[in-house]
């Protein structure tokens, strides 16, 4: 990737931020902080190689961060770290071509400097879950029947600086890599997929990502 966009401390050069493939599709996007544009490559598995097949620009110091995608393939949901919004856009799977549709924000009006990390949609397919590093909480949305998103809660992380989460496959749990508390803590989910007060944790230095693992025992 080459260019910038007009945060010159964090958008002076391209920043490849994640790479994400496109569920039964053979696209791959890449989000790059650096350029606001989702980069969509096409997949050669055969092959092993990538070819840029367009873009999808997001807006100018957004910050594209991960992507998540919703149930159907058809809608992406992004972070965008550096102006705490989460944009929906569209996707056509035969073309890998991408068009924003909305754009909610993160964290309430009067949070202090804070910074979108890790966006998941949730086991159901009904919430999209954003942490929000600074403002030390996770964001709830809920999905509608178009793909549309409302803010349902904005709840504390359980700690400082959630860089990363998972929502258990039964959706029953949140666990929270709080980076700066050196932990991993457990938040419940209730009925409507909205996280509760921390139930307890374990010390993880530096914690940055967690995963489930969804083997047999």
């Amino acid at each position: 990737h080459a260019g910038h966009s007009i945060n010159p401390q964090r958008q002076e050069g391209p920043h490849a931020h994640s790479a994400t493939f496109a569920p039964n599709s053979p696209f791959v996007i890449v989000a790059d902080l650096g350029l606001d544009a989702l980069v969509v490559y096409r997949f050669d598995n055969a092959a092993g190689t990538l070819t840029e097949v367009g873009r999808g620009a997001a807006r100018p110091g957004a910050g594209p961060r991960h992507v998540a995608w919703h149930p159907t393939g058809r809608a992406l949901y992004v972070g965008n770290e550096l102006d705490n919004t989460v944009a929906t856009y569209d996707f056509d799977p035969q073309t890998g071509a991408l068009r924003e549709r909305q754009v909610v924000r993160s964290v309430p009006p009067n949070a202090p400097e804070s910074y979108i990390a890790h966006i998941q949609v949730g086991p159901d397919g009904r919430c999209v879950y954003v942490s929000n590093r600074g403002h030390d909480s996770l964001a709830v949305f809920a999905i509608d029947g178009t793909g549309e998103l409302t803010r349902l809660a904005i709840v504390s992380c359980g700690g400082k600086w959630p860089r990363h989460f998972g929502v258990s496959p039964d959706g029953r749990w949140a666990l929270v890599a709080n980076q700066h508390s050196d932990e991993v803590v457990v938040l419940p989910l209730d009925g409507d997929g909205v996280p509760g007060e921390r139930v307890g944790g374990a010390t993880a230095p530096g914690a940055a990502c967690v995963q489930f693992w969804e083997g047999v025992a």
